[in-house]
């Protein structure tokens, strides 16, 4: 359940008057004191929540969103295993409109959670995933020795032991998608393992859902994705780039009219920009004679320095990039303020960790080729295939 451990740590806030709240009583072992911590998200931001257990009685009430959300509880006290030996005492949990209860004579582990609907799928997921949870707990055990006896052996045993519970946990999360089509926890696994390049493939996976699924917030805000990437699709006019090269002449997409394209977006990251700098000029001149001309565009957020036009030339230069290479200094692509340029809007860049991006536009100044791979070998290949 990897999308659950993407949850980020915050402050909880107050709740405010008249909001409607989930209810979470909790009786676990009477051995365990100290407190509970509850991780959630509550209006796209990160909560962490806090309530004392006396006794392992625990209660929360926390504000309710209008989609279930997946949170994480975990127990922060003593009673129950050594901490040296057994990871912390915590379970996933779907919060929605229905009073939660945890019970047991244990820890959380073994606690009974009962819920609403999304609680109840979840929990045939979390059945799922029992196994790999105790064979997790071996690994922990087994790569503190290692750790401790320095036995290369034994560590890469244990990456080896990582790497077949990394699969299975594909397997299970797979399996239990293709299973519960109508589950919104089902539906959550999916949107969040989406790549930011929403495809056409995509919307037609999204449309299968059922309306109660599709209707939902998080379904209304990928719907949202989906219109906005859409305009990006093979076949759909390239939007316009209106952009001053190094010298200050200022260039036109559209007067690229009757040539091929590469168009690409990047923000420069020495280990990132080293894996296909080099490539983007073998690219160019393996389609030397295909009527492509190559076109890249530079982000920096940082308007205010007056380094970056310089820095922004001195990296055209490294890697001896070919064609036309113009920039949109604090255009977006990560600007502090919000502020996006026309260009960066137009393209979809709404934040730095998107870049790179690549399209290939066609000589009828429509999209021919996206989400191409500038690092890919065979990336001239791929390019001859989509204009023959």
């Amino acid at each position: 359940m990897a999308y659950l451990l993407t949850v980020l740590l915050s402050a909880g806030a107050l709740i405010a008057s008249g909001q409607k709240t989930i209810k979470i009583t909790g009786q676990i072992g009477k051995h365990w004191q100290g407190k509970v911590l509850l991780n959630y998200q509550f209006k796209g931001l990160s909560r962490l929540d806090s309530a004392k257990m006396v006794n392992g009685k625990f209660y929360f009430k926390i504000p309710r969103d209008r989609d279930p959300v997946l949170g994480l509880i975990k127990i922060d006290g003593v009673g129950g295993h050594s901490v040296d030996t057994i990871p912390p005492e915590q379970r996933g949990l779907y919060l929605e409109d229905v009073p939660i209860s945890i019970t047991g004579n244990e820890g959380l582990f073994s606690a009974v959670i009962k819920g609403g609907p999304a609680e109840d799928d979840y929990l045939l997921l979390d059945k799922a995933y029992l196994p790999i949870f105790k064979l997790n707990q071996e690994v922990i055990i087994k790569y503190a020795k290692a750790q401790k006896d320095s036995d290369k052996v034994a560590i890469a045993e244990v990456n080896s032991d990582y790497a077949m519970m990394q699969k299975k946990s594909f397997q299970i999360d797979s399996a239990f998608r293709a299973d519960h089509h109508d589950s919104f926890p089902a539906f959550a696994m999916w949107v969040f393992g989406l790549p930011k390049m929403i495809s056409p493939e995509i919307e037609k996976e999204f449309n299968s859902y059922p309306d109660k699924i599709r209707n939902t917030d998080m379904g209304k805000r990928l719907n949202e994705r989906i219109a906005q990437a859409r305009v990006l699709w093979i076949g759909q006019p390239a939007p316009e780039i209106v952009l001053s090269d190094s010298t200050g002449q200022v260039q036109k997409l559209s007067a690229l009219k009757n040539k091929y394209v590469l168009v690409y977006f990047y923000n420069y990251s020495q280990q990132s920009t080293d894996l296909y700098g080099i490539n983007i000029g073998r690219t160019a001149r393996r389609l030397a004679d295909k009527n492509v001309v190559i076109f890249g565009v530079y982000y920096d957020s940082d308007v205010n320095n007056s380094e970056l036009p310089r820095f922004w030339k001195s990296v055209v230069a490294k890697y001896r990039w070919p064609g036309i290479q113009v920039s949109d200094i604090g255009g977006g692509a990560g600007a502090d303020d919000g502020y996006y340029s026309e260009t960066a809007k137009a393209w979809g860049l709404d934040k730095i960790h998107t870049l790179p991006i690549a399209y290939l536009v066609g000589p009828d100044g429509k999209i021919a080729g996206y989400n191409l791979n500038l690092g890919d070998p065979n990336l001239s290949v791929k390019i001859t295939n989509l204009i023959k």
